[in-house]
């Protein structure tokens, strides 16, 4: 999808602000290594995971750990989100990744509050942000056993009648929508209930959303999943209706402020426009933000 804003173009690194990446052998041959960027291009392609961290333990990068993650991060003692997220990387064709927790020190005071002012430039120059959606903690992680009839919906064909007797419906393919689908599944999924993550959301170019059943995608511009796309993209009028926000965060909130960045501030009524576009995105965001838990 053609992004609106240069921010789109996203998924290269500025070695000062995303130090380490989490490198990832295509070939599976070698093991997970942390690598510092500065001896990376400038253009390398990057994933970045949004996870719900929970109440059990897992493996972090420590200080005493640093070295040895440079030659080897133990895959068995990551979480099921971690190894699934390792997954989704490579099957997209990137070889790096960024964990919070394994590419920022834990337990370091001074290194998280270097690094914990960058995250939001790691979010917003990843190529694309893998969204652990559905999971409450890192033992539920990104894929799920799923029923085929989730992913393709429930369709019911009833035959043409023959004779006298008269079908109550026409005949042909009926499909089984849920209107609230997007509700159900992203506005009100675990993760997205936590305040820390609103930014993530926000600033990442583009979301793959893992939900128990199925896959969903957003971006600055629209928003589809695997069942029912046709339902989840927003009519030609909420698109140019640039105060439409409706449960389409992402593109609603980039729609006003792209709006609010095209008025050129030539008198005073454009600036009082512009001002009031970007007021009411701020407000939205406020009030989105409020919700979440702190």
């Amino acid at each position: 999808m053609r992004p609106r804003t240069q921010a789109l173009s996203a998924g290269a690194f500025n070695s000062q602000k995303t130090p380490c990446l989490i490198w990832i052998d295509p070939s599976q041959k070698l093991p997970l290594q942390l690598r510092e960027t500065k001896s990376l291009h400038p253009k390398t392609h990057y994933m970045s995971l949004s996870h719900s961290w929970g109440p059990n333990p897992f493996i972090e990068l420590r200080t005493e750990n640093l070295d040895s993650f440079k030659n080897s991060i133990p895959f068995n003692k990551l979480t099921k989100t971690f190894k699934d997220a390792t997954s989704i990387t490579r099957v997209m064709g990137i070889e790096y990744l960024w964990i919070d927790s394994l590419c920022i020190i834990q337990k370091d005071p001074v290194d998280w509050a270097k690094e914990s002012l960058t995250m939001g430039d790691v979010y917003t120059n990843s190529y694309c942000n893998i969204a652990a959606t559905y999971a409450v903690d890192g033992t539920v992680g990104c894929f799920s056993e799923r029923r085929e009839i989730d992913i393709s919906g429930l369709v019911i064909n009833i035959p043409k009648r023959r004779g006298r007797n008269v079908s109550l419906f026409k005949s042909g393919h009926y499909a089984f929508r849920d209107k609230e689908l997007w509700e159900n599944e992203i506005t009100h999924s675990p993760l997205l209930k936590r305040a820390w993550v609103y930014q993530e959301r926000v600033l990442s170019p583009r979301i793959l959303h893992f939900t128990e059943r199925r896959l969903f995608f957003e971006c600055q511009q629209s928003r589809t999943g695997e069942f029912f796309r046709s339902e989840l993209e927003p009519t030609q009028q909420e698109k140019d209706d640039v105060w439409n926000l409706g449960d389409g965060m992402k593109e609603g909130l980039y729609a006003m402020l792209h709006e609010a960045r095209s008025i050129e501030p030539v008198d005073d009524e454009a600036v009082f426009r512009r001002r009031l576009i970007a007021g009411v995105a701020w407000i939205y965001m406020v009030n989105n933000y409020s919700t979440c838990d702190l």
